[in-house]
């Protein structure tokens, strides 16, 4: 046998066995940093004698890094009413309903801040180290004595962000993390 030949096969064998024969191990489940959503209940029902249901809205602000994080609301550039029938339900039901959802890259591209990093997500956090700002209102801001928490930090992108509900003006903003994750295709089953 050729020289060349014997010494091309034996390299095909040897990559060949470094690889996964099966088509199910070359997909692997990697971090969407370009993706950020934010959600909560569409609602929230007053538990005294009137049983009032107010609108639960989210407020969202871009800051740079340099920007001050003050925990108090005063400014936002996104506002999202969360009862909006266009919202993705990401979440499953549960007794008061499910949690809906909304996809903020093309509010963050549309923002000043995110036009300076011309809509990436991933640069805006991990290299500008930029962040979110949201707080939240039982009731729109301009409606009667409505109930506004606190600011939330959200210091990076690839993730669901599930605010929980206030009761009581000036309450602290939590939420639950779920992370975002995309599907890449690689032959052999080597991730790069």
């Amino acid at each position: 046998m050729n020289k060349k030949i014997f010494v091309a096969l034996f390299l095909s064998l040897f990559s060949l066995s470094s690889c996964s024969l099966n088509p199910a191990d070359w997909i692997f489940n990697t971090r969407d940093l370009s993706k950020l959503y934010v959600g909560g209940f569409k609602t929230v029902s007053n538990q005294d004698d009137s049983n009032d249901v107010h609108d639960y809205f989210l407020y969202i602000s871009f800051c740079n890094y340099s920007d001050k994080f003050d925990s108090s609301p005063l400014s936002y550039d996104y506002e999202i009413c969360l009862n909006n029938s266009s919202l993705t339900s990401l979440g499953q039901k549960s007794d008061i309903g499910s949690p809906v959802f909304v996809e903020l890259s093309d509010a963050f591209s549309r923002s000043g801040v995110g036009m300076t990093y011309s809509g990436d997500f991933e640069t805006f956090f991990s290299v500008a180290k930029g962040y979110v700002s949201v707080f939240s209102s039982v009731g729109r801001l301009d409606s009667k004595n409505p109930f506004v928490s606190n600011r939330a930090r959200i210091g990076t992108s690839g993730q669901i962000c599930c605010f929980e509900t206030i009761s009581t003006s000036g309450q602290a903003l939590s939420y639950s993390v779920a992370t975002v994750y995309r599907q890449t295709f690689n032959v052999g089953g080597q991730q790069s």
